[in-house]
């Protein structure tokens, strides 16, 4: 299970259990400090989540470009209708 929080509460976060058996830590949960969204999807998706280029584009094969180009679609078949 991995847990994304925003990094500045993470210090209050602490998600260790022990083991009765063996008395060793298990570690539950994966935590991810993130700042930013962006952060937050490149982790969940592996992808890089793109920025925007000087004319306006996202980077080629971001989640971001991959959105966005869904949006014009979506927009496009709404506009026929």
């Amino acid at each position: 299970m991995e847990l994304m929080i925003p990094k500045i509460k993470r210090e209050k976060f602490k998600l260790i259990r022990w083991s009765r058996r063996s008395g060793k830590k298990q570690e539950l949960f994966h935590i991810y400090a993130i700042s930013t969204i962006e952060q937050g999807i490149e982790i969940l998706t592996g992808v890089p989540a793109g920025k925007r280029d000087e004319s306006g584009r996202f980077t080629s094969g971001s989640v971001n470009s991959l959105a966005y180009a869904k949006l014009k679609k979506y927009a496009k078949i709404s506009k026929e209708d």
